[in-house]
């Protein structure tokens, strides 16, 4: 099938420039108009900011659409939850049926994968619903993020889920549970949920890195970037809200089918204030915000994989008189050195613009050799080279 891409999408693709796929459902079924719309073009900024170009990902009539113009977003933002909320399950459904649909993150992992698109970046992600063991009710996104190969920023899963049978399955599916400068995996509203991640990640460059060897091992699951919440943006009084109505759960007795429906409406009965459900608003677009900020870095640092250059580097000699030339006598004069070579020249020019590069070449067994290596050490570039003792 046709996917239709906006301008600076299928331009992105075109130059391999660094682009972030985002859901719609936050947009359609998140929040109200029109601060729905106001979010999607604040977290599209934030990604443009950062150097890379935003996708949107949304169904318009029928239609699969990598990327939105300010005017299909709002279009989406208007019709809001008459949207079909679009999981893998239902979009050849919505697609044939010519409906309009908001992608939720599982949709948006696998049309952003078939797009070409190696990041995205949402909220939260679904897991595991408490009494699992009885209703089987684990979420759609866990079950892509074990066979589409991308990497997916988000803050964790809030708490109201059982976040260690959700990691449990997220390692029976081979994904990478990743904490983003954290050894301790976010729980969406609070930075940690008391559960390790598998590793701790320190940057962009090193999560780059890591979706790199995932793609070169052909390994089909993804990988997921646990980022918490800024400091200073936890919402303790919503995570108490949710901690009281687990209490109230489990003084009820109540379990099997019965926990997932009586959670959600528990928590919205003790969030019902406007200042609770003001703050639940602030946090999630600071969140959203947030994780578009990093995940931006991420697949800026992706785009610029290493360069890898086979050439070679050499020390031009430039001898100059210091004043005019004449035949017959001796001449006051002075000696350059000046680092050169093809292969050199090439490397550190790609260098400039940001890559990771690799250059191949050969060295002498001197003094010259040593400088030349420590010349390539000072601008950043890794050498792989013969000759000279390593």
């Amino acid at each position: 099938m046709d996917f239709f891409y906006s301008d600076s999408v299928l331009a992105a693709l075109r130059g391999s420039l660094p682009i972030v796929a985002l859901e719609s459902t936050i947009v359609s079924h998140g929040m109200p108009y029109p601060a729905n719309l106001a979010t999607a073009l604040e977290v599209e900024a934030v990604v443009r900011a950062n150097g890379g170009v935003p996708a949107t990902i949304a169904i318009l009539a029928g239609k699969v659409h990598i990327g939105l113009s300010q005017q299909e977003l709002e279009t989406l933002a208007k019709l809001g939850q008459t949207c079909v909320k679009c999981s893998r399950r239902n979009l050849p459904v919505v697609l044939a049926k010519g409906q309009s649909g908001s992608t939720t993150v599982a949709a948006t992992m696998y049309l952003a994968w078939k797009a070409g698109i190696k990041v995205f970046v949402t909220g939260g992600i679904g897991g595991v619903h408490r009494g699992a063991e009885e209703t089987w009710d684990v979420s759609a996104d866990l079950i892509e993020l074990g066979r589409v190969p991308i990497m997916v920023i988000c803050a964790g899963a809030k708490s109201i889920l059982d976040i260690p049978k959700t990691l449990e399955y997220l390692e029976t599916q081979g994904v990478p549970v990743l904490g983003y400068r954290t050894e301790d995996f976010p729980a969406f509203f609070v930075p940690k949920s008391g559960c390790s991640v598998m590793s701790s990640v320190d940057s962009p460059i090193e999560c780059a890195r890591i979706l790199l060897q995932n793609e070169q091992l052909g390994l089909t699951n993804g990988i997921l970037v646990g980022v918490p919440v800024p400091a200073g943006q936890e919402a303790r009084e919503i995570e108490g809200a949710i901690s009281q109505a687990l209490k109230d759960m489990d003084n009820l007795h109540i379990t099997g089918h019965r926990v997932t429906p009586y959670l959600l409406a528990r928590v919205a009965e003790l969030t019902d204030g406007d200042s609770l459900r003001a703050s639940k608003l602030h946090l999630d677009i600071c969140l959203i915000k947030h994780n578009a900020e990093i995940g931006t870095q991420i697949s800026v640092a992706y785009a610029r994989r290493w360069v890898l250059v086979i050439g070679g580097i050499a020390r031009d000699v430039q001898s100059r008189c210091a004043g005019e030339w004449k035949l017959g006598t001796s001449m006051i004069g002075g000696t350059n050195y000046q680092w050169g070579g093809v292969g050199r020249n090439i490397a550190t020019a790609a260098r400039l613009t940001g890559a990771d590069v690799r250059l191949v070449t050969v060295v002498g067994k001197d003094q010259t050799g040593s400088e030349a290596l420590q010349h390539m050490q000072t601008l950043g570039i890794v050498m792989y080279y013969t000759g000279h003792k390593q």
